[in-house]
Formats: structure tokens, C-alpha cells, sequence
């Protein structure tokens, strides 16, 4: 017997994949359910046409529902909480300022979604170890279990349909108007990077060979009375009369344990919290990111205790269309998405930003109004006539430019089944890309023909989408708080997580139908005699030579004896870029220590010792990695002045060497960029660094952003300073010295590059390691004229003059002390870069203190 956890969409769409093997499948679930009194309503209303409702019903069907200006504070069903009730006493979850939810309902958040429908494309999960095509015939298995209402249009260039018969619902005129005009500026509005579509959702709609159709009636965002907004619910009451399927609800699911050839499953009943334990030939956790996050922490005691959720930054950006639709109250349509809109502008971002176009609902018009507060039903007018304009973007971005939430298990808290506690992990950089979104639409208002309403942007907290995911992300060779490509923690056989928890980023196109394809082909995969088992054998054996003595996650206990894998004595091989500088060179003797064998790529290799002929911007030959494990490239040529030879050398020549090390299967990859690489630099170091910063990430490489680096025997930036204090008794001070500086120590820096060659760390954002303590230059001087019994004075020298000099001395080929580009970084900073990031993965950097 397969145990699914969780009745959501994942846990359907595994349960089917199971089901059609010829499986035994259990599911487990909390299983709440709407309650009688609001479940006989739904019924009665459901008998009968929309426009005989009684008001009185119609008024119980909105309850709760009361959204504003910021949009609904929490979508309810018919009215009722139910979807989100009682997760937080039973999973023991402290939510913490995130907007994230769980659900312990039957059918999970598929009660309350949306039912957009648009799959994954390559260039967004370039990341993952999979492909979309591997995903294709999953995708359309899904569709087979959800249903579709889509268009055949030009989204269909950018995303296939996976369908050959999708339901067709009717567009609300206000979303005729949008979507002709979009038509008639097509080719000027594809030269801009903006592509768009009727929108896809799971609806059983006309000519899609379900029944009941949608009759827009125009109560979508309440609940459908008619039961044609999917629900996987629904497909768990068809599984009644299959002998192969069995559904248990009422239970809490709180850890598992692998032994042998079984999986223990140990939880709680919901309500009388009476502890259960049954066992299964696999495991499949479908509960959901935050319940099945929590299952896999507390199934490793002494072991991790905190994870990384990402997200995809939501927000919402009224606009009013240039001709008003009359009549809209009265319409009949349906009040979900109507159109979708997909930006692709690498000046913007180098992944897809989805926008979903919602029209005049009664929810948008009581938002409307509910924001006018007293001066509603004076203003009644005003809203009638706005209610004919009024259209509203609901976007997402990709979570490589999204805020992240932190997850802690307390073990010791609730009785000893352990507390989880969120907190948010805020990402200055989701507000600067949702902005320059709103930019681009309203800079191309005419030819949307809707002007947005940029005053009015609502960028929401994380979390609030809930398009979350990839605590324990698919990797071709996992490690700690990784799974492979079933779904597999690190060191286990019969445990998948096939939720969102396994996806290795959160593309902005909807989530549940990639959710539903992966969970699906996982599920058909699992124990297949597929390439997958040895694949993760050698991620295992793989990752323990990595960390030397590292043991596997093991279950919470072990009923017949401990898992246990073999230790080999393989050489560890790094390849190095830029050994000679002094950051490189650091960072060499310390993974030298560390017991790794280094491989120099160098200019000029060395007669003894490893080393590989590499220059920036040369093609670079996969077969030079042969043997090679780890990358750690730190390399940048610092004789170019202009950008098109910066860009030539260091990005273009940085992206061949990081190209041609994935290409080889070179297992970690760590990219030394710089804390002089933000959003928003002036600098070309600080611009390029960013440029490499997006290939890193293509490549699955951690990129580090450290601060200046120093040590014992001064080196690099740092020591110019020691030299600059040492060499006289007057020390010019550029700007009067109010730079601040981030500092981290070559020992803790070294550390952390270690963790992340060891796969202890697999983030795909940039990673800030430094302290958070921030110098000013002049008290920084100031310590090390003191450290060395110097007295110096100070000559404050404006900078812009200083820039001018250097720039002169370029032009003229002169020798100068230091670049114009790095007075540049200096002067233009990041004066308040986040560390949430690095602090949450366990970046522990020691203050500064000066030690000559």
C-alpha cells in the first residue's frame, strides 16, 4: 500500500498517477469540510438559476468578504473560514507577519484558488533538473483531472495547452475592449516584450465535455454553487467506488520514518489529539509547503531545523480603461481572471512576469466603494461610472526577485510535536522590479487601452500569493535540505515530498498546474525501475564525500536499526578561478585546509602543483573540468575601461567558464560576486558582477556577495588601506570619509564558501556575507593608524575631484593608484544591504576588529 498525505491538488494528481499503476493507494487527510447549515445552502442555490436568489441567501454566500483598496484581507468559500481553520493549533504554526497560509480542508487551497492554468516555461526553471518537455505529458494529465477553459491564441507560441478539447468561456465586454485592443497593437506590443492571451483556468466551461457548464453568473470569487470551478474534492468523491482507493480523514500527519522496506507514519488525530501510527510500502507528502516542510523537520531530530520557502512576489495595480463599458453591474461573465498578459523584458528581468487581468466583479465594485468609506453613497455616481472603467492587474514575479520566508522548528515546543515559526525575509529588490512593471504598462497605457493607476500599486507581503515553495528543492545531486528528482530527501527511498516544498524556484506563472504535473510524475516514476534510484545513490555518495562524515536524514526513530551509507576516501577536486588575487588566494588556502584538492585556472600554471590554462573571455572546454567537483570562481580582469570590453571579458567570459562547468556536471558551483552589485550601481564592476550574477543562477551556482575582506596578513582592498595609513603621517580622506564598509573575515568567508562546496547550501538568490555592523572609512583608518601607534592626520579631498584625476591619468595611459570605477563603487552604495538572508542559512560573521 502508497500512502498519500494530503488531498490537495498534488496529493490528486499522485494519487491518480498511483492509481493508474495499479496501486493501493491511502490518503490521509485532516479532511475539514464546509459547515452542514452553508453546505445545504450551497446545495439549494445550486438547484437553482442565479437570479432567483434571495438576497438574504446571496448576502450569507458574501460573508466575510470585505476587500478594500489593499484587496481581500482572506478569500473565504461560501462565506465560511473553513479552508484555513484550526492549521494553526493543529500543525502547530506560527505564521509570523507572512501571508502564506496551510489548509487542513479537503481538497487543501484548491477550495479557495483561483484555477489559473498556466504551466511553467523552460527559460523560467533553467534551474530545475528537469525540463518542461519531461513535464509535457504530466501537464496533460493534469488537464485530464482539473478540466480547461482556455483559447487557442498567441499564448500558445510562449504555452502549449497540453489539451485538445479546452471549454471556452465568454470574455466580459470590459475584457473584449482590453483584448482588442491588445490586438490591433500586437506587433508594436511584441517589439516591447508583451505577449497576452485569453486567460486559462479550471472551469468546466462550453464545448470542454463536462458538465455542469459555466452560466456566468458572475459569483466566481465566492465560491461556484454549481460546482464548475475545479476542486479536487471533487475527484476525491469519484475515487468512492474504486476498490483501490482509500480516504481517511480526521488525521494529522506529524513525521515519518523509513525502515527496511517500510515507512512509518506516526501523527495525531485532529481534535483529540490521540496519537496514531500506522505503516506503508511509500510515502508521498502532498499536504501542502508549510505542513509537509514541518513533516520533513521533525523527522530529522538533532538535525536541520530551519528552512527556506520561496515565494513569488504579489501585486496588485488597478487601472481605469480609456473607454467606459456601460451596464457592467447587470452583466452576465465570469469573475475570474479574464485575460493574461506576460512581460518578457530582460531590462525588467531576465524571467517572465505574469499579469492576470481581472474586470468589474461585484467584489471589485464593493472594493470600490468600501474604499470611499463614508463618502460611498454620495459618490454612488462617481462608482457607478468607475465601476465601467475599472480593471485590476494581479501579478507575479519570479522568486529569484521575491522575498523568502524563514521556517524554525522549535522541537521542544507543543508537548514535544514542535513549533514552527515563520518570519518574513524581505527583499528589497520585489518592490524595484514591481514598480518598473507598472512603469512599462503605463508607458504603453494606449496601447493596453487601460491607464494604470501607479499610485494605487499594492505590493503585498510574502507569502500572500500563495504560489510558495522549494524548501527541499528537486537537485541532480541533493544534499542537506535537498531532494532528488522523486521527490526524495537526502538518504531516502520511500519518502516524497511532491508539493510545492520540491520546487527548486517559483516561476511567476501560476503554481498548482506544475504542482499537479510534477506530483504526477513523481508518482509514476516511483519504484519504476527508472534511472532515478541510481541517480540519487550517487547524490548520496556524492554528498557524503563532500562533508566526509555527514550522515543522511534519517526517520524520527528507527524500529529495526539505523540507515547508514558508506564513507569512500575520494579526492575532493575544486577548480579555482583568480587564486592570484587576494580574495581567491584566501579562499584557496582555506579549502586547502578544508581538505579539498585544488585546481588552479590561471594565466600562467604552475610547474608544480594542479593547475589549468584559463583566460577570462576564452572559450572554455567542458572536458577541462574531467574529475572536477566544486567551482569556485572568483576570477575578474581589471584592465578593461570601457563597458564593451568589461562586458566581453568578465560577463561574456565568465558566462563560457559557468556554462561549460554545468555542462560537465560540475556538482557545486559558488560565484564570488560583490557587495558593489545591487540593483541600482553606478559602478561597471558593480553592473557587470550583476550580469554574471543572472548566468550564476541559470546554472544552479550559489552566488556570495561578500563585504570587504580582511585578515591577519592584510591583503587586497583592505591592506591598500593598511599601506595608505602606513605611508605617511597625512592620509587623504575621499568625501570626508562618510563611506560606510561591510567586513567579513577570510576565516568566516571561507567557512561559508565551504558549507556551499559541502551542498549544505543551495539558495539560488544572492547571498550578502559580511557583519552587519557597518565602518565608516575615516573610523576605519582611524583604528588602523591606532593599531599600528600612528598618528595621522586627515585631508578631506572632494571626491568628484579625485575622479577626474584618476579619469585623466587613464585616458592618457598613466599609471594611477587605484580604478576611477572603484571611487565610483565607493561613493555609490548600497548603504543598507539586507544580511535576514545569510543570518537564516547560518552566516555567522565575526564584528571588526583590528589585529596587525
Amino acid at each position: 500500500m502508497d500512502c498519500v498525505v494530503g488531498s490537495g491538488p498534488s496529493g490528486v494528481a499522485c494519487a491518480a498517477a498511483l492509481l493508474k499503476r495499479g496501486r493501493r493507494v491511502l490518503m490521509l487527510d485532516a479532511g475539514l469540510r464546509l459547515e452542514p447549515e452553508r453546505d445545504a445552502l450551497v446545495k439549494k442555490l445550486g438547484r437553482s438559476p442565479a437570479e432567483n436568489w434571495s438576497a438574504t441567501d446571496l448576502a450569507r454566500l458574501k460573508e466575510g468578504m470585505n476587500p478594500g483598496a489593499a484587496g481581500i484581507p482572506q478569500k473565504l468559500l461560501f462565506g465560511s473560514d473553513f479552508p484555513y481553520r484550526d492549521a494553526e493549533r493543529e500543525l502547530g504554526v506560527d505564521y509570523g507577519g507572512t501571508g502564506l497560509r496551510a489548509s487542513l480542508a479537503v481538497g487543501g487551497l484548491s477550495t479557495v484558488w483561483g484555477s489559473a492554468m498556466l504551466p511553467y516555461a523552460q527559460q523560467d526553471i533553467a534551474d530545475w533538473p528537469i525540463t518542461v518537455e519531461q513535464l509535457a505529458p504530466h501537464y496533460r494529465a493534469a488537464v485530464e483531472i482539473t478540466g480547461l477553459a482556455a483559447e487557442r491564441d498567441g499564448l500558445e507560441e510562449l504555452f502549449p495547452l497540453y489539451t485538445e478539447t479546452p471549454g471556452r468561456l465568454e470574455l466580459s465586454r470590459q475584457a473584449k475592449a482590453i483584448q482588442d485592443s491588445l490586438t490591433r497593437k500586437a506587433a508594436a506590443l511584441r517589439e516591447a516584450g508583451i505577449r497576452f492571451g485569453r486567460a486559462r483556468v479550471a472551469i468546466q466551461a462550453a464545448g470542454g465535455g463536462r458538465e455542469p457548464v459555466c452560466i456566468h453568473c458572475g459569483h466566481c470569487m465566492y465560491g461556484c454553487a454549481y460546482g464548475c470551478i475545479y476542486c479536487s474534492a471533487d475527484t476525491i468523491a469519484r475515487w468512492n467506488d474504486n476498490p483501490n482507493f482509500s480516504y481517511q480523514s480526521g488525521v494529522i500527519v506529524d513525521s515519518v520514518a523509513e525502515s527496511g522496506e517500510e515507512v512509518f507514519i506516526r501523527g495525531h488525530n485532529r481534535g483529540t489529539n490521540e496519537p496514531f501510527e500506522l505503516k506503508a510500502e511509500r510515502v508521498f507528502l502532498a499536504a501542502g509547503v508549510i505542513p509537509t516542510t514541518g513533516i520533513l523537520l521533525r523527522s530529522a531530530p538533532g538535525g536541520e531545523n530551519t528552512a527556506i520557502i520561496q515565494d513569488s512576489q504579489y501585486f496588485l495595480l488597478p487601472a481605469l480603461l480609456t473607454k467606459r463599458i456601460s451596464n457592467v453591474q447587470t452583466e452576465r461573465l465570469h469573475a475570474l481572471s479574464q485575460l493574461f498578459v506576460e512581460l518578457l523584458d530582460p531590462q525588467i528581468s531576465p524571467h517572465l512576469v505574469h499579469l492576470q487581468v481581472y474586470t468589474y466583479s461585484d467584489l471589485i465594485g464593493r472594493a470600490l466603494r468600501n474604499s470611499m468609506g463614508a463618502l460611498a453613497g454620495p459618490l454612488e455616481l462617481l462608482a457607478r461610472e468607475l465601476d465601467g472603467r475599472m480593471i485590476l492587474f494581479q501579478g507575479y514575479l519570479h522568486s529569484a526577485h521575491s522575498s523568502r520566508m524563514c521556517v524554525q522548528l522549535d522541537r521542544n515546543a507543543n508537548g514535544g510535536r514542535g513549533k514552527l515559526e515563520m518570519k518574513p525575509l524581505v527583499n528589497p529588490e520585489s518592490a524595484r522590479i514591481v514598480r518598473r512593471v507598472a512603469g512599462k504598462l503605463l508607458r504603453n497605457w494606449r496601447r493596453l487601452g487601460a491607464i494604470p493607476l501607479t499610485p494605487m500599486l499594492k505590493i503585498a507581503e510574502p507569502g500572500r500569493s500563495f504560489h510558495s515553495g522549494g524548501s527541499f528543492p528537486m537537485c541532480a545531486t541533493p544534499g542537506a535540505m535537498q531532494t532528488d528528482l522523486l521527490g526524495r530527501p537526502f538518504g531516502w527511498q520511500r519518502v516524497h515530498a511532491v508539493d510545492a516544498t520540491v520546487l527548486p524556484s517559483v516561476p511567476a506563472t501560476t503554481i498548482t498546474f506544475t504542482v499537479m504535473a510534477n506530483a504526477h510524475r513523481i508518482a509514476t516514476e516511483a519504484d519504476s525501475g527508472r534511472s532515478a534510484d541510481a541517480s540519487s545513490a550517487r547524490s548520496q555518495e556524492t554528498e557524503t564525500r563532500g562533508r566526509g562524515v555527514r550522515a543522511p536524514i534519517v526517520g524520527l526513530t528507527e524500529p529495526t536499526g539505523k540507515t547508514s551509507i558508506s564513507v569512500t576516501n575520494e579526492t575532493k577536486t575544486c577548480a579555482i578561478t583568480g587564486s592570484s588575487g587576494w580574495v581567491g588566494g584566501r579562499l584557496k588556502n582555506f579549502l586547502t585546509n578544508a581538505g579539498w584538492d585544488i585546481v588552479d585556472w590561471t594565466r600562467r600554471p604552475a610547474s608544480a602543483g594542479k593547475s589549468v590554462s584559463f583566460r577570462l573571455g576564452e572559450d572554455v572546454d567542458p572536458k577541462q573540468f574531467a574529475g572536477v567537483k566544486a567551482l569556485v570562481h572568483c576570477a575578474y580582469d581589471f584592465s578593461g575601461r570601457r563597458w564593451e570590453d568589461i562586458e566581453r571579458v568578465n560577463v561574456r567570459g565568465s558566462e563560457k567558464l559557468l556554462r561549460a562547468a554545468k555542462a560537465a556536471g560540475v556538482e557545486r558551483i559558488v560565484f564570488i560576486s560583490t557587495i558593489s552589485a545591487f540593483d541600482g550601481c553606478r559602478s561597471l564592476y558593480g553592473k557587470a558582477k550583476l550580469e554574471i550574477e543572472k548566468v550564476a543562477r541559470e546554472v544552479g551556482a550559489v552566488i556570495i556577495r561578500p563585504g570587504l575582506v580582511y585578515g591577519e596578513k592584510p591583503g587586497g582592498v583592505f591592506g591598500g588601506l593598511v599601506k595608505q595609513v602606513q605611508g605617511g603621517k597625512f592620509v587623504p580622506l575621499i568625501g570626508g570619509g562618510g563611506q560606510l564598509q561591510f567586513l567579513v573575515h577570510e576565516q568566516d568567508l571561507g567557512r561559508f564558501v565551504s558549507r556551499c562546496l559541502a551542498g549544505e547550501i543551495s539558495e539560488r538568490n544572492p547571498i550578502t556575507v559580511a557583519h552587519e555592523d557597518a565602518w565608516t572609512m575615516r573610523k576605519m583608518l582611524s583604528e588602523l593608524a591606532a593599531a599600528q601607534n600612528k598618528r595621522v592626520t586627515f585631508v578631506p579631498v572632494p571626491w568628484r575631484a579625485v575622479w577626474l584625476a584618476l579619469k585623466t591619468l587613464e585616458t592618457l595611459n598613466l599609471p594611477a593608484p587605484f580604478r576611477s570605477d572603484s571611487l565610483i563603487s565607493l561613493v555609490y552604495q548600497d548603504t543598507a544591504p539586507s544580511f535576514a538572508l545569510a543570518k537564516s542559512l547560518g552566516a555567522n560573521c565575526r564584528a571588526f576588529a583590528v589585529k596587525l
